[in-house]
């Protein structure tokens, strides 16, 4: 299957996240030309906002696939570690899969992401020890897999699939016996109203014989707030400067969100810098003002709703609540309706007065979802409309996305909304971003974010000041900036000033300006552990949507080796 890769940056702030989580950092706080400030809101605000998260399908669980069924194998233990440094969060699930048969038994493992996370770590049982994997060149890579594919030995092959989701193929799963998987990822958390939230969804519908949990929060002052149900079975203790909360089940029914908020303190560190042969990889954080601007949605409007096989796995309660916010905001308008699987339909138009719009509700309700997607079968010239509702889980089977580029909206925003936890994120955030358009996330959006969203003008980075000292930075396109935001890349001289543009549209409206100085940062930071750097470096980019394939994959003989693809 196809798949699509994102630009860049991921590199850039792996290298910066395994920094901030295996040392001891001071931080250079960056020189804005506005004081920043977090207020604290209260205890019954967090909780409202924290319980309506627990409703959202941020990812769906890892799931074990056998060729004659699910039966045979089970997960039988479950160990969670979560450590947060600042509003940086590394997750690590460690799975335990245990065959009931007499026989040896092939499985594949398949581990969807949510939006903005990137795996960093993976790690296989061989031979009793756990072997982790270490990023190589791409011609060894291949090397590497085909090597040991010969041979017939399972090349412990991590596979970055369609959208953001992985797969890894699991053989033998020994008659009676057990195999060990390791998979660890890190994620930005947003702050929102003064507070960091990290969401870890748990819905196993099976008891799990051994389950454990451990979450700490490193160097904080304040004690994290679990909020949620699983509130009423962690606690976080303070050891040092330091939170931790955990404990351990057994025969337990995993089925409640792992919710926690921290305060996000204005003393958090706004740069950090990592040297990084003769240049010097950065991590730099603000928290940019956006005002409310009200959006004014066009009078004709077109739909795009995509009818292919996989718009079945897509939640359209949600996606129809979508359309009924914007319809009961605007009341009268025009909308001409297409579906898109290999071609585009034309459908209609539908006039809408007064809100009413359940003609429109029917046919949609009626589509019959069937065959690819072909992303190149959308033209401006078949399109009629003032922008473009472009309801999809971005999975082109057919083409990619550079249907933008290639055949053009004719300046049109394209708006994606994605509601499908297996999704291509990559693809029509990039869709969106080249159109001007919204990218609405709906698995990443509470009620009241959703209606902001819908109601409002979108707040964007916009990209940096060019320097000449300052490259490959990330992100690369228009980004949607809410609450704290940070950028990376790759800094070629000992100091110089960034300069961050924010605005609406195309328009730049914001500046934050700040100082990066490489020899104040390693100065105050006590940088090692750069192996930990390297294995975290996942190469994941793409240009103007085009199509490639991540691979990763342990090498028996070598185990201080694995074989990464792109």
């Amino acid at each position: 299957m196809k798949s699509r890769i994102y630009l860049i940056g991921a590199l850039l702030f792996l290298l910066v996240f395994a920094l901030i989580r295996s040392v001891v950092l001071k931080s250079q706080p960056i020189e804005f030309q506005e004081d920043i400030t977090v207020e604290e809101p209260e205890t019954a605000e967090i909780r409202q906002d924290i319980s309506s998260l627990e409703q959202l399908p941020e990812s769906t669980l890892p799931v074990m696939k056998l060729k004659n069924g699910n039966a045979e194998v089970y997960l039988q233990s479950l160990d969670i570690q979560v450590e947060v440094t600042g509003n940086i969060a590394a997750t690590r699930y460690v799975m335990v899969f245990k065959n009931r048969t007499d026989k040896i038994l092939e499985g594949e493992l398949l581990f969807p992401m949510p939006d903005g996370v990137t795996v960093s770590h993976y790690a296989l049982d061989i031979n009793g020890k756990m072997r982790e994997a270490v990023p190589v060149e791409k011609a060894k890579a291949t090397q590497v897999f085909e090597e040991i594919e010969q041979r017939r030995v399972d090349p412990g092959l991590l596979e970055r699939v369609e959208g953001n989701n992985f797969r890894t193929r699991i053989y033998p799963i020994p008659a009676n016996g057990t195999r060990t998987i390791s998979i660890g990822y890190e994620e930005e958390l947003a702050a929102e109203k003064g507070y960091f939230y990290y969401r870890l969804p748990m819905a196993y519908k099976e008891a799990i014989e051994n389950f454990s949990v451990k979450a700490s929060v490193w160097k904080t002052k304040s004690k994290p707030q679990l909020l949620g149900q699983l509130a009423e079975e962690l606690v976080f203790d303070e050891v040092g400067e330091n939170y931790v909360a955990n404990f351990s089940r057994n025969n337990y029914e995993a089925n409640k969100a792992l919710i926690f908020a921290l305060p996000a303190p204005s003393s958090i560190p706004q740069v950090l810098i990592q040297p990084a042969s003769g240049s010097y990889y950065f991590l730099a954080s603000c928290m940019p003002k956006a005002e409310n601007r009200q959006k004014n949605w066009s009078n004709t409007l077109a739909i795009i709703w995509d009818a292919s096989l996989s718009g079945l796995h897509r939640n359209h309660a949600k996606e129809l609540d979508v359309l009924d916010k914007i319809i009961s905001e605007k009341k009268n308008l025009s909308i001409n309706l297409y579906f898109l699987n290999n071609r585009l339909k034309e459908q209609g138009t539908y006039n809408i007065t007064n809100g009413d719009w359940k003609n429109l509700r029917k046919a949609i309700e009626s589509v019959i979802y069937d065959g690819g997607t072909d992303f190149k079968a959308i033209s401006s010239k078949s399109i009629s409309g003032d922008e473009i509702l472009f309801f999809s889980d971005g999975l082109s089977t057919l083409s990619d996305a550079g249907f933008v580029a290639k055949s053009g909206t004719a300046g049109l925003p394209v708006h994606c909304i994605v509601s499908s936890a297996k999704a291509d994120y990559s693809a029509t955030k990039w869709i969106s971003a080249q159109t001007s358009g919204k990218f609405i996330n709906l698995n990443a959006l509470s009620n009241e974010q959703l209606q902001h969203e819908l109601l409002f003008e979108t707040f964007h980075f916009m990209g940096i000041e060019s320097n000449p000292d300052v490259r490959e930075v990330y992100p690369s396109v228009s980004t949607p900036a809410r609450g704290n935001f940070s950028v990376a890349g790759i800094l070629d001289a000992s100091q110089t000033r960034l300069v961050l543009l924010f605005g609406y549209g195309n328009k730049v409206e914001q500046r934050i300006a700040g100082k990066l100085n490489a020899k104040e940062a390693t100065k105050q930071a006590n940088v090692h552990r750069a192996e930990k750097n390297q294995r975290a470096g996942y190469a994941i980019r793409a240009k103007q949507g085009r199509v490639g394939r991540t691979r990763t994959a342990i090498r028996h003989r070598y185990p201080q080796h694995f074989a990464h693809c792109t």
